[in-house]
């Protein structure tokens, strides 16, 4: 997806080929948009999970039963705005 001012918006989806038959979660990160820790939580998180997908059998089964989409950052231009002059 793009935003308003153009920037893309991320979606993450773990979940295999048949991700659209499995039931899923939402995780997003962000919520606030002066909050912009979220956005790397949901990141980090997201990789652990798939550094840990082979090695542990729970990670393994959670990924195999659902579907997981992740919006790491749903208002990039909220967000950017954080970081632009006045601060």
């Amino acid at each position: 997806a793009k935003s308003r001012e153009e920037r893309d918006v991320l979606l993450i989806a773990i979940g295999g080929e048949d991700a659209d038959t499995k039931p899923a979660l939402l995780l997003v990160g962000d919520v606030v948009p002066g909050e912009v820790i979220g956005s790397e939580i949901v990141l980090q998180m997201v990789e652990q999970l798939m550094d840990k997908a082979d090695q542990d059998d729970d990670v393994g089964q959670l990924l195999r039963r659902y579907t997981l989409y992740v919006i790491p950052r749903p208002s990039p231009d909220a967000a950017e705005r954080c970081f632009a002059q006045p601060y």
